[in-house]
C-alpha cells in the first residue's frame, strides 16, 4: 500500500510540474522497475519539479538556436526544426 501511495505523490508532483499524466506514470513506472528498493519513498525534490516546470518562449528560442549551432546535429535534424516553424 506504500508502495502505491509513494507512486501516487510522484505523479502528482510531476504533473505539477506540467509533465503529461501519461509521461509521469511512465516515468514513475520506470523509476519502479529500475530503481525498485533503492527508491526514496518521497515525492521529487522541489528543486527537480522547479526545473521540469513551464518551458517559456525564450527557454524555448534558447534551445532552438543552441541545436541549430551545435556541429553534433545532422543538418537533416535542423531542417526538421526549421521546418516545424513554417
Amino acid at each position: 500500500m506504500a508502495k502505491v501511495a509513494w507512486s501516487e505523490a510522484q505523479v502528482q508532483a510531476l504533473l505539477e510540474a506540467g509533465v503529461d499524466r501519461v509521461d509521469a506514470e511512465r516515468i514513475v513506472t520506470w523509476v519502479e522497475k529500475n530503481h525498485g528498493g533503492d527508491v526514496e519513498r518521497d515525492p521529487l525534490p522541489e528543486d527537480l519539479t522547479d526545473r521540469m516546470a513551464e518551458v517559456s518562449e525564450a527557454d524555448a528560442l534558447d534551445a532552438a538556436a543552441d541545436w541549430m549551432a551545435s556541429p553534433a546535429i545532422p543538418n537533416r535534424y535542423k531542417r526538421l526544426l526549421h521546418a516545424r516553424k513554417a
